[in-house]
């Protein structure tokens, strides 16, 4: 039960982000755990060389790291909507805290 809600989770963030040509990748393999949300590899290959002073977002990625409390790092100008990074924040918090439940559970 908690891994389907986990993965439903997961592929709701993952359908979210690639609506707005973002990608996700949630790292729990170490502490802390991070999630990464940057453009999409697709849509770094397609931009043009000659853009201007823009084209640090390309390369950047917004990152929640779930250490001893929620840290949000921007990284290269990255930009996004404001909604936006509320509902994917909020959704990351959401499969933190389903990690976290399926680990202990496992563990004990």
């Amino acid at each position: 039960m908690l891994n389907d809600e986990y993965n439903k989770t997961f592929d709701k963030i993952n359908d979210l982000c690639e609506e707005n040509e973002l990608e996700f990748t949630f790292e729990s393999s170490r502490f802390p755990i991070i999630a990464r949300v940057a453009p999409n590899f697709e849509q770094k290959n397609q931009m043009k060389i000659d853009i201007g002073d823009d084209t640090d977002f390309i390369n950047g990625e917004v990152q929640f790291i779930f250490g001893d409390e929620l840290t949000m790092k921007v990284l290269n100008d990255f930009r996004i909507e404001d909604s936006l990074l509320n509902k994917i924040k909020n959704m990351s918090k959401k499969l933190h805290y389903l990690f976290l439940q399926i680990y202990f559970k496992e563990a004990f």
